[in-house]
């Protein structure tokens, strides 16, 4: 997680909808306009008792959504959108990184038995 000058995080997939909206009960709009799914969060004793247990990858679920285009309109909503995306960007780079270092191990094992296989 990162913070931007105002020391606030990151909305995580892990994050709890009632926590979210604890500090920022403008994002339960932002939901409700991403999906109509949402609108039951509408309903105050509903929306009280769902959110404790559902997570931001829950709720994407629930709605048939993209997780990381739900994080990046919920973290943009906030103005943590850039940082949203930084994050992004840094976490696919090293996943490239890495597969690229897995890759050429395999390439060399398939050229033995290719080589053992033809002799």
């Amino acid at each position: 997680m990162t913070a931007d000058s105002q020391n606030e995080k990151l909305i995580t997939a892990e994050d709890k909808l009632y926590d979210i909206f604890k500090i920022h009960p403008e994002l339960k709009e932002v939901l409700i306009n991403l999906s109509p799914k949402f609108s039951k969060l509408n309903n105050t004793l509903l929306s009280q008792i769902a959110t404790r247990r559902t997570t931001v990858r829950d709720a994407a679920g629930v709605a048939r959504l993209y997780l990381r285009e739900m994080l990046y309109r919920l973290n943009q909503a906030v103005g943590l959108g850039d940082d949203f995306l930084a994050v992004q960007k840094s976490q696919a780079q090293s996943l490239i990184q890495d597969f690229l270092k897995k890759e050429q191990p395999q390439e060399k094992e398939a050229r033995i038995y290719f080589l053992r296989s033809n002799s």
